[in-house]
């Protein structure tokens, strides 16, 4: 019986490694999920509405996220939200968006945004 040289050795155990299949090539990543459609409610991270982070709103979740903005709207917490509480959630919203876009806070609601010069 002959003795393999270490060249020969080398190159039987290389093949030997290069043909057995890796478990990472048998299972492809799944693809990401597509986007939401255009207008869609998204609940992502940072909207509160998927508390368990599964992925999923159930119908617990979603009344749990209206419940909330229903405290925050109803300022002087009678259970009932008023036309001047309605306005008062509708001014502050478009701050918010206007500060968002760039607009000095404050500013008219027809106000358009500040370019990043301040012009």
């Amino acid at each position: 019986m002959s003795m393999l040289s270490p060249l020969r050795l080398s190159a039987a155990l290389g093949a030997a490694l290069f043909c057995i299949p890796s478990a990472q090539a048998q299972t492809p990543p799944a693809p990401p999920p597509p986007p939401p459609p255009a207008g869609a409610w998204q609940a992502g991270p940072g909207h509160g509405a998927d508390s368990n982070g599964d992925g999923v709103i159930t119908r617990e979740e979603f009344l749990a996220v209206a419940a909330r903005r229903f405290e925050r709207m109803d300022s002087n917490n009678d259970g009932r939200i008023d036309q001047a509480e309605q306005q008062a959630m509708r001014g502050q919203m478009r701050g918010q968006m206007r500060h968002r876009r760039g607009a000095p806070m404050g500013a008219p609601a027809g106000m358009p945004p500040q370019d990043p010069d301040g012009e």
